[in-house]
């Protein structure tokens, strides 16, 4: 981890003080935000990946010195979902075209920002398609 930091002078004109020009910021993934998409992959792979909820990926932050909250991280996380729905549902539209569809159903546990109890079953579906898929004996390389 490292923390990058972006200056941007100011340029007046000499003569009257007056004309100020400033080159325009980099623009970040998440408006307003110092994350930068590098992080924001780490914690969304570390979540969804690898399962590590985001109260212990606050806690491994702290090891390092680097305090990022929690509701932070949350808020990451919902931008970054919103960003990459259109993607998602070009995936989702490109696995369903295919001759043969693999999909996983798994429980798993939503304890908070729902409705329902931390006991009630939620499901998590997951969809993927083979590249060289056998159909009726037929092999379907795409």
């Amino acid at each position: 981890m490292k923390v990058i930091q972006y200056r941007y002078l100011k340029y007046a004109c000499k003569c009257c003080q007056q004309t100020l020009q400033q080159p325009k910021a980099i623009p970040f993934v998440i408006l307003g935000s110092f994350a930068e998409s590098g992080l924001l992959a780490r914690v969304d792979v570390n979540k969804y990946l690898f399962a590590l909820p985001l109260y212990r990926q606050e806690v491994f932050f702290k090891q390092k010195n680097i305090n990022i909250p929690r509701i932070t991280l949350a808020r990451w996380m919902i931008a970054c979902a919103n960003i990459l729905t259109p993607l998602v549902y070009e995936i989702k539209k490109y696995i369903l075209f295919q001759p043969v569809i693999h999909c996983d159903e798994t429980f798993i546990q939503v304890l908070k920002g729902t409705d329902k109890k931390p006991t009630a079953k939620s499901y998590m579906w997951v969809l993927a398609a083979h590249k060289n898929a056998v159909v009726d004996g037929i092999i379907s390389a795409n």
